[in-house]
């Protein structure tokens, strides 16, 4: 069964793992317009997977409670 697009959004090593899949895939591909084609959807997943540590650490910064001042 497939994961809820929510939590395959914050995985980025599900992002990176599709990135390198299009990487091996372009590099077997001899014609160089279709291999340009999938190194940018590797880019694009390169992409996603920086998304998700943002909203990963966003998500983290949130959850920290707030350290109050010394007194």
């Amino acid at each position: 069964m497939a994961e809820p697009v929510s939590s395959i959004l914050e995985i980025p090593g599900y992002w990176r793992s599709r990135a390198a899949q299009s990487r091996a895939t372009a590099a077997e591909m001899e014609y160089p317009g279709a291999k340009c084609s999938m190194l940018g959807i590797a880019a694009g997943y390169d992409h996603m997977a920086l998304r998700a540590e943002t909203r990963i650490a966003e998500k983290d910064a949130l959850q920290k409670p707030a350290s109050l001042p010394p007194a």
